[in-house]
């Protein structure tokens, strides 16, 4: 049976946390804050446990009610796309999307898939996200978004699906004064013996690098690592060392780098572009989207 959950309650009990005060909470609210305190107490009632453990001149949050803040805000977030979206398709238009993207297809897969969307719905709202893989995967998890772009390959929880978009051959970055500009063949031996610039732990394009190099046989010096693409770039434009960039990436970097194909090299490991959404999460935009392949 669902618990009933006063979705008014529900903010102002937000209110009281974000405010850390029933005074000031009472105050924005417009509301007496005798009021408030037997509202919060008829939440409490709902939920079935005490959400603020509450003292002579102070009050603290208990665990479960800092719980229960992640999925309030939750809560709220989706009646608020859901009451903006039913308008939206009264007025002619279509609802909304929200994508969380990595920052290596916004050069690529944005451009692509977009326009075909915006073109065949004028209406729509988009709301972008920059994130990384993880958080995306997250957000999807918790429904903070409808689709995610990612790099892979990526371990993924069994509720989230994805499609193949495409597959990116990786080259060398280096700086526009270095060395191996100048060498006729660049090698994994050449390469054994350069300080790489390579993505933070627990990234896939870390992951998709390293398992690149084991396939040719050497193992990278790592010397500095970074989150964002663009970072790496300004390392490697500074002289700290060499890094391996997906190849469609490349238009989108700036700095002081260049760009060397590895055609010496074995491409059976390389980054992939997918688009991913939670299996029992639907919509006509997202049929729309995954059909854009």
């Amino acid at each position: 049976m669902v618990p009933n959950v006063d979705l008014r309650k529900m903010q102002q009990f937000l209110t009281i946390v974000e405010q850390n005060s029933f005074t000031k909470a009472a105050e924005k609210l417009h509301i007496a804050q005798p009021a408030l305190s037997i509202a919060i107490k008829k939440l409490e009632d709902a939920v079935g446990v005490p959400l603020i453990d509450r003292k002579a001149n102070s009050f603290e949050i208990t665990a479960a009610g800092k719980d229960f803040v992640k999925h309030c805000k939750i809560c709220l977030n989706h009646v608020e796309r859901a009451v903006w979206s039913a308008r939206s398709i009264s007025n002619g238009n279509i609802g909304t999307l929200d994508i969380g993207f990595v920052s290596s297809t916004a050069h690529t897969v944005l451009p692509q898939k977009l326009p075909i969307l915006l073109k065949k719905y004028p209406n729509i709202k988009l709301n972008l996200m920059e994130s990384t893989s993880n958080d995306i995967i997250r957000m999807l998890l918790d429904a903070q978004i409808d689709v995610g772009l990612l790099r892979g390959p990526l371990d993924l929880p069994a509720e989230i699906e994805i499609i193949k978009l495409a597959r990116d051959e990786f080259v060398l970055m280096v700086a526009n004064n270095h060395r191996l500009l100048d060498c006729l063949q660049v090698t994994p031996t050449v390469l054994s013996t350069e300080n790489f610039i390579m993505y933070s732990t627990n990234s896939p394009l870390r992951n998709s690098a390293l398992m690149f190099c084991k396939d040719n046989q050497f193992e990278p010096a790592v010397a500095q690592e970074a989150i964002q693409i663009q970072t790496v770039a300004v390392m490697v434009g500074c002289g700290l060392g060499v890094a391996l960039v997906p190849k469609t990436t490349v238009p989108g970097i700036k700095g002081a780098v260049e760009f060397i194909n590895l055609d010496y090299f074995s491409h059976q490991f390389n980054t992939e572009i997918y688009m991913a959404k939670k299996k029992d999460h639907n919509s006509t935009l997202l049929d729309e989207l995954f059909s854009f392949r």
